[in-house]
């Protein structure tokens, strides 16, 4: 078909959808007065980024070159070759760490300074009864529900079975905190970029500019201290054991060194071989408790450095910020979209359908 083909076929449409103007018009103008009202019912949301690289301490050498002498003075058979630091942590352990649910909890359960209402609360009760509504937001969640309405039911039959049969230490959590989580997911993402230098990305959305400055320095201090604890949990371990056989070795230490003060006290003025092999007993006594009780206290601070040297440290490079401009809704930009998108469904519509009307007839 030549190129004159192709503007006739154009005109004709176009002359025919303007022969429709009216339905065209009608859809638009709905669509456009939908736009306005999402819009308008659209809450306010503030956004930040905060973004750290996480810097680990020196894990080369371990526990066991440093205790295996005490053991062995101590009697202790046990083959410390395996005790060594922990391994540095990969950098995918922050966000598989961060979307857990007992973090999730926390996050939950962490008390928050607001704007509005002026007053510190759990950041689960701002979510479920302060933060301004949303049409929108309502609509989205009250479709993700749909697919769990019949689990739920089937749940609800199965509610006191379970209860009774549960273990205590397996965790539980109701509808309202399984609501909470999800809205969680979609105001907190995290994002590690491993080709810049593990470059971690946190990115929170609030209604409220305070409270989203709040809960971003809540979450880098409570994730930093949630890696250091796993990091360091081995190590720890370690430590409190040679803390222990210090401890017995102190004991044993003064022990000593009262046995033989003592012994001198009430000896002064005898001079006698038996006494005399005695008084060397009580100093070789003294002699061993006091080395194994030394080589203890220095090997408990040794220990206690290693911990420190390698303590996982978020080292903030962009951090958080009370923002001056909210980051939504773009009510402009959904009016526009949304009176487009009328316009297009309601071409397309009229277009299909006068087809489909010739074909039949």
């Amino acid at each position: 078909m030549s190129s004159e083909g192709y503007l006739v076929d154009i005109f004709k449409i176009l002359r025919f959808l303007y022969s429709k103007k009216k339905s065209i018009l009608i859809t638009t103008c709905i669509s456009f007065v939908m736009g306005v009202i999402i819009a308008l019912t659209s809450r306010t949301e503030y956004t930040i980024e905060i973004q750290a690289i996480p810097i680990t301490g020196n894990t080369k050498g371990g526990l066991s070159g440093i205790i295996p002498s005490t053991l062995s003075a101590l009697g202790a058979n046990i083959n410390l070759s395996n005790i060594d630091n922990p391994t540095d942590i990969a950098v995918n352990v922050y966000p598989v760490l961060f979307n857990s649910r007992p973090f999730k909890m926390a996050i939950l359960n962490s008390n928050i300074r607001f704007e509005k209402p002026d007053t510190v609360l759990p950041l689960s009760i701002y979510l479920e009864k302060y933060q301004p509504f949303s049409l929108p937001s309502a609509f989205f969640t009250s479709v993700k529900k749909i697919p769990n309405i019949f689990s739920l039911m089937s749940s609800d039959k199965q509610k006191n079975v379970v209860s009774n049969n549960i273990d205590s230490n397996i965790l539980v959590f109701d509808k309202k905190i399984e609501d909470l989580f999800f809205e969680l997911d979609s105001r907190i993402k995290i994002k590690v970029d491993q080709l810049n230098n593990n470059l971690i990305t946190l990115t929170i959305k609030l209604p409220d500019k305070i409270g989203v400055a709040e809960l971003g320095k809540k979450i880098v201090t409570m994730l930093n201290d949630a890696i250091i604890n796993y990091k360091i949990q081995k190590a720890k371990t370690d430590a409190e054991f040679i803390e222990g056989r210090y401890k017995e070795a102190y004991s044993k230490f003064v022990k000593a060194q009262m046995n033989l003060s003592t012994f001198r006290d009430q000896n002064k003025s005898i001079i006698s071989a038996s006494a005399k092999a005695i008084e060397e007993r009580l100093i070789m006594e003294f002699n061993i408790a006091y080395n194994v009780y030394n080589s203890l206290a220095m090997q408990l601070e040794q220990a206690q450095l290693k911990i420190q040297e390698n303590k996982p440290v978020l080292q903030i490079i962009e951090p958080a910020y009370v923002p001056n401009y909210k980051s939504g809704p773009k009510r402009i930009l959904i009016v526009t979209l949304t009176t487009l998108f009328g316009l297009f469904v309601s071409v397309v519509y009229v277009y299909c359908k006068n087809n489909l009307y010739f074909k039949i007839s």
